[in-house]
């Protein structure tokens, strides 16, 4: 029987402009077509502010507003080959924050090694340039959360 070994805290971020356009990213040594939104491994209670330098560190700017989370949690069990934990299970746990970019979209520069690129696509686009099928649900159930909440101008997507 697996042995739960490791937990993990994920936060991913969804960052739009004023347009409505949201920003991908796209791993060093991943496919030509895997696009991803950022996200952070975190040990403790993530703050908007955390939230914040994060962004500003990986982006090279600071002209990035959290808006909220969403309360929908992802939460996954992952089996790995964790033979020197003596453990074949990590649970992770994910949350989705809303960030609103209020600079200039070419003032975002990469600063994060890991990032090979960036780009902005329209929300109908979104599901097709995502890694998965279950990523993009995740995605979609917290963007209505933030479209209830008015983050989110429902005549622009």
């Amino acid at each position: 029987m697996a042995t739960t070994c490791i937990f993990k805290k994920i936060v991913d971020i969804v960052i739009k402009d004023k347009d409505e356009n949201y920003l991908l990213i796209k791993y060093q040594n991943t496919a030509e077509d895997v696009w991803d939104i950022p996200s952070k491994e975190i040990i403790t209670t993530e703050t908007k502010a955390e939230i914040q330098h994060l962004l500003s560190d990986n982006f090279g700017t600071n002209a990035f507003l959290v808006q909220d989370k969403s309360p929908i949690i992802l939460r996954e069990e992952v089996l790995e080959s964790l033979t020197t934990l003596d453990c074949t299970e990590v649970d992770i746990e994910k949350h989705i924050y809303l960030v609103e970019f209020v600079g200039q979209n070419k003032n975002i520069k990469i600063q994060n090694t890991s990032i090979e690129n960036v780009k902005w696509v329209k929300y109908c686009d979104l599901e097709h340039n995502l890694a998965s099928k279950m990523q993009w649900n995740y995605i979609q159930a917290s963007m209505i959360f933030f479209i209830e909440r008015g983050y989110i101008d429902i005549d622009k997507i």
